[in-house]
């Protein structure tokens, strides 16, 4: 089988590049040649060249430095740190407003190997379900692709798989069972910032705004989410996912609403409310949503 892997680094210009554990990924770089056609011939007599649009997704288990630690702070863009004294450090990621972090991905299959450059995280999609399928997506956009040779494979920290612990969410302070449940982080990048000029691709990927979302399977057994969604109630969701060395990624939607919901099914003596919808609005303070992460790494972006 060939070697495959995948490396992310140079993190707004930080020189270490990190083994990133992939499960798949679609990266690919595309070039949209248009033939030329003539009035006095019938075939295509020349290509009109066009410039490169690197871009794609990577799919990795849900762990607390492995590379998702470093995407967290590509697609948030400001962090604080500090130490807990005991060999962790606690780090909370919120958004910023504009010129979040660059970093560059390098792809190898066998013999071949592509270098994205100025890649921007677009999304980030963390899911977990009851069947115990913990993933993350995370959907990047470059300015630059290009076949490289040489580069040597990333070093890897091999911690352990996140799960969700028990009673970790809580919904206004209170806890609650779930299913299932999809956070989304999404912030809108415009794709076409190809410029006219002699870029071999993007010019910049402009940043829009910033989306929090989450889909739960709900189990309860009263009529709060309801009652939330008929009243447009605003209160806070939190989810705790932690790994067997007690490293945990909590997930902030401080200003949360439902926007939707599916209708309410009886299950043995309990209510499940399936697919309830939430959406983080700005609560003023710490935006539509955020996250605290316990691990070993002291600082991001790592140097």
């Amino acid at each position: 089988m060939a070697n495959q892997w995948i490396k992310i680094g140079n993190i707004s210009g930080g020189g270490t590049y990190i083994g990133l554990i992939a499960k798949e990924d679609d990266l690919t770089i595309e070039k949209d040649l248009k033939e030329e056609y003539y009035i006095h011939s019938v075939h295509p007599i020349e290509l009109k060249d066009a410039k490169v649009a690197p871009s794609g997704s990577i799919t990795i288990p849900l762990k607390p430095e492995d590379g998702l630690d470093e995407l967290l702070y590509a697609f948030f863009g400001e962090v604080s740190s500090s130490d807990n004294g005991d060999g962790t450090y606690a780090h909370t990621f919120t958004v910023k407003e504009k010129d979040i972090p660059e970093f560059e991905i390098i792809k190898n299959i066998g013999s071949i190997q592509e270098k994205y450059s100025g890649c921007k995280v677009k999304s980030i999609e963390i899911s977990a379900n009851a069947s115990g399928e913990f993933e993350v997506s995370v959907e990047v956009i470059a300015k630059e692709g290009e076949r490289v040779s040489g580069e040597s494979e990333g070093s890897y920290t091999l911690s352990k798989t996140m799960k969700v612990t028990s009673s970790s969410i809580t919904w206004g302070g209170n806890e609650y069972g779930i299913g299932a449940i999809t956070l989304t982080f999404e912030r809108d990048l415009a794709e076409d910032g190809f410029y006219l000029n002699s870029d071999v691709g993007r010019s910049a990927i402009p940043e829009g705004n910033f989306k929090a979302t989450a889909k739960l399977d709900v189990l309860v057994d009263d009529v709060t989410f309801i009652q939330d969604f008929l009243a447009g109630t605003t209160k806070a969701l939190e989810v705790t996912f932690q790994n067997a060395d007690g490293h945990s990624i909590v997930v902030h939607i401080p200003a949360g609403v439902i926007t939707s919901r599916a209708k309410s099914t009886d299950v043995g003596k309990q209510l499940l409310v399936e697919e309830v919808e939430i959406i983080g609005l700005d609560d003023g303070a710490n935006g539509s949503a955020y996250v605290e992460l316990t691990n070993t790494i002291a600082s991001y972006p790592r140097t």
